[in-house]
């Protein structure tokens, strides 16, 4: 999966990185942060970027968009 983010939140969620499976990380033209993450449930992942997602962009793949979409679908707001 790839992830896009700001720096400050790249930072806050560093220690969390790792457990989720980031396996790079490198800062865009525009001062953005690209994570590239394996994982074994994109589910779990997707739950993961929901907590960010005022912050975060999710790059690919699309599956986990539509994950998010479900989850928000499901909130009783």
């Amino acid at each position: 999966m790839i992830l896009r983010t700001g720096k400050e939140v790249a930072r806050y969620n560093a220690d969390r990185c790792y457990f989720m499976g980031l396996t790079e990380e490198k800062e865009l033209p525009g001062g953005e942060i690209e994570q590239r993450y394996m994982t074994y449930s994109l589910e779990s992942l997707a739950r993961w970027v929901l907590a960010n997602a005022d912050t975060t962009t999710v790059v690919s793949p699309v599956e986990v968009k539509d994950i998010i979409k479900q989850i928000i679908k499901k909130l009783d707001l």
